[in-house]
């Protein structure tokens, strides 16, 4: 679960987006992971979390699309976990 007070950091590129979910508390990595090949038949969406290591073919995603798998429509977070980290 992710606790409130916690930091997002987005950095999107023009075929890719980086994310990471830091614990202000212990300014330790929740999450952290990427989609790159946005625009492209194969893209890909990778993450690191305490839970463990995934990976997710996304197919042929655009930046909207991409912001959507990393929000809730993977394993990653449930929308409960948004709510509560804002």
């Amino acid at each position: 679960m992710i606790k409130s007070g916690s930091v997002l950091a987005i950095n999107c590129g023009s075929s890719s987006i980086k994310f990471s979910v830091i614990d202000h508390e212990t300014s330790t990595h929740v999450i952290r992971g990427s989609v790159k090949r946005i625009g492209q038949e194969n893209a890909r969406l990778k993450y690191t979390a305490a839970h463990g290591i995934g990976s997710q073919s996304l197919g042929m995603v655009d930046h909207e699309r991409a912001l959507q798998s990393i929000e809730g429509d993977s394993t990653l977070f449930t929308r409960q976990d948004w709510v509560e980290l804002a």
